[in-house]
């Protein structure tokens, strides 16, 4: 990623120089060993509100400032692989949704990966050759103006200065021109707004799920979802909120709505199987005990209740032939009363 490279080499360069007079006093590597804290809490910081190219950053500065940091080569490594993967997934989610003509949707994945990797290749040949419905405008370069700052101002977000970049063949690293005329891309309203930060999203959802608000966690994945169709992350908290929803309506005795919460997950989603089979056993044996119930009734002439309680054991069991027999044998003799 070039410009992340850029600004790690500046960075090294920086190191290079300060650590020249470098063990001409202990305060002097007490002090860098305080600065190379400060970079290490930050990367943590980006890590958790999704901003992997900054955390990657910010962890470089901590290997170069602290060599023996095993941590911070360990995160580098982890956190590169999780952002080529990233890009990587939503290319191929803007690919397939291309393949169905799914302009818009389209668009937003290879955005995505843009955000991930604003060199990828691929994700800027479709933006810019392939996809149809781009419109371009015109603005003309000021005084002290960059590309983040023009990005800022069309788009609103910063973050989108490499398409203006790209569909200009500006090299990012050459200041602007006053008095240039730039063309940017139009984008719908939906993608000119700055696009959801689902890792931000996520560690939202994650803490709804520790305090079982099941419901607003789905209502968090969703949108989640929208923006990212193929987020694994939003998938697995989706099936944990159905299977706690299940287990505390099966807990009320809401057998019928706690297997359909149950049918909502996904069948390979850890326990759920299990949840199911044990459901379904309730469900036999809340249906007996409301078939027991009815005969109950009907040994003591009432009909009509008898009736009510055999209903609600086919609710629970469809394939209970005793029960359904005996509402037969039951409003047969009602209607025979009431004729007599």
């Amino acid at each position: 990623m070039k410009k992340l490279f850029i600004l790690t080499v500046l960075i090294f360069c920086i190191i290079i120089v300060c650590s020249g007079c470098a063990g001409m006093s202990a305060q002097r590597g007490s002090a860098q060993g305080s600065v190379a804290a400060r970079h290490q809490q930050a990367a943590l910081n980006y890590e958790k509100s999704g901003d992997l190219p900054r955390a990657v950053l910010s962890w470089k500065i901590v290997a170069a400032m602290d060599p023996g940091n095993s941590k911070a080569a360990q995160r580098i490594k982890s956190l590169q692989k999780q952002i080529i993967s990233k890009a990587e997934k939503h290319f191929s989610a803007g690919v397939k949704y291309y393949e169905k003509k799914s302009v818009q949707e389209a668009r937003v994945q290879f955005l995505k990966t843009l955000r991930y990797n604003p060199d990828h290749a691929e994700a800027l040949d479709y933006l810019k050759n392939k996809l149809p419905g781009v419109y371009i405008k015109m603005y003309t370069v000021q005084q002290k103006d960059t590309l983040k700052k023009i990005a800022a101002r069309v788009y609103k977000d910063p973050a989108k200065d490499f398409l203006i970049a790209y569909f200009n063949d500006l090299d990012s690293k050459n200041p602007l021109a006053p008095g240039t005329t730039l063309g940017f891309p139009v984008l719908e309203e939906k993608l000119a707004s700055k696009m959801l930060d689902t890792e931000n999203e996520l560690a939202r959802a994650n803490k709804l799920l520790k305090a079982k608000k099941y419901k607003s966690v789905l209502h968090t994945v969703e949108k989640i979802i929208e923006y990212d169709p193929v987020n694994p992350d939003a998938a697995e908290l989706a099936n944990a909120s159905y299977y706690g929803l299940g287990k505390g309506l099966q807990e009320k005795k809401q057998f019928t709505e706690a297997l359909q919460m149950y049918n909502n997950a996904d069948p390979d989603y850890n326990g759920i199987q299990e949840a199911i089979a044990g459901l379904q056993d309730a469900l036999q044996e809340e249906a007996e005990i409301c078939y027991r119930r009815g005969v109950n009734f009907f040994v003591n002439e009432k009909l009509t209740e008898a009736i009510q309680e055999w209903e609600k054991t086919l609710e629970l069991n469809p394939e209970h032939t005793e029960a359904q027999k005996n509402i037969e044998k039951a409003r047969s003799i009602l209607k025979k009363l009431k004729d007599a």
